[in-house]
């Protein structure tokens, strides 16, 4: 139960940094076309 759960919070962790580069990503990408 504890390790599912830090596999829970790992995940989560992911895929807020996944979020975020995709984010700056895109920013970057709209920003050397303007």
């Amino acid at each position: 139960m504890n390790l599912f759960k830090k596999n829970i919070n790992l995940y989560k962790i992911i895929s807020v940094v996944s979020i975020i580069y995709i984010y700056i990503y895109i920013y970057i990408y709209i920003y050397k076309y303007i």
